[in-house]
């Protein structure tokens, strides 16, 4: 027995077709499962209650550990990004995993503007936070910015500019990174010519 065909302007309306769980945006293909309840789009849900919520604004120690990311690790000039590590371990959960890529879109444009240079990164980790705000619209950064402005991470500067806290993280020179690091870096592309080094 063969199917009924669909007609043009059905299978255009179930295009269009928007979510009211989900709210996913016209053209977005939503999936209910039998019960009704959207799996497709859970994701989306959750990060629609978490813009409800400002975070708290936080007051971090200024003397904690730092996390040091080299932007081309197998460059020996490599520019660096230095890291709070409280500030990273607030950002890194699973439900602020896109005001991390946010933080760091913001600290390396700061950076690029600084030194009037474009900055490129061959780091995976770098790349790897960045690609979760690939994922986001304009506004939906906007959001995450906001986020940051209320855990005290972002600075307002005039009415439309941001600039990252320098305490939270900045972009600094290898030669600026602990020499006990740079060590470790060292000797583990030694081991492993053409490896990564890890973050430390």
């Amino acid at each position: 027995m063969t199917g009924r065909a669909v007609s043009p302007a059905v299978r255009e309306k179930a295009r269009n077709r928007t979510c009211p769980d989900c709210r996913a945006a016209p053209g977005e293909k939503c999936a209910p499962d039998r019960a009704g309840r959207c799996q497709l789009h859970r994701g989306r849900i959750k990060d629609a209650e978490r813009s409800m919520e400002m975070p708290l604004y936080r007051i971090l120690p200024p003397d904690a550990d730092r996390r040091f990311w080299e932007l081309n690790p197998e460059s020996a000039d490599t520019l660096v990004v230095s890291l709070h590590q409280d500030a990273w371990r607030d950002l890194t959960c699973s439900s602020a995993h896109y005001e991390a890529g946010a933080l760091l879109r913001i600290v390396l444009g700061q950076a690029a503007a600084e030194r009037d240079t474009d900055l490129v990164s061959s780091s995976f980790q770098v790349d790897f936070c960045l690609g979760a705000i690939d994922l986001l619209s304009p506004g939906e950064v906007l959001e995450e910015v906001d986020r940051l402005v209320a855990r005290g991470y972002v600075e307002r500067v005039g009415p439309r500019g941001v600039r990252v806290n320098p305490l939270v993280a900045r972009v600094i020179e290898r030669s600026e990174v602990p020499a006990r690091i740079r060590m470790a870096w060292n000797a583990a592309k030694a081991d492993w010519s053409g490896h990564p080094s890890a973050g430390t």
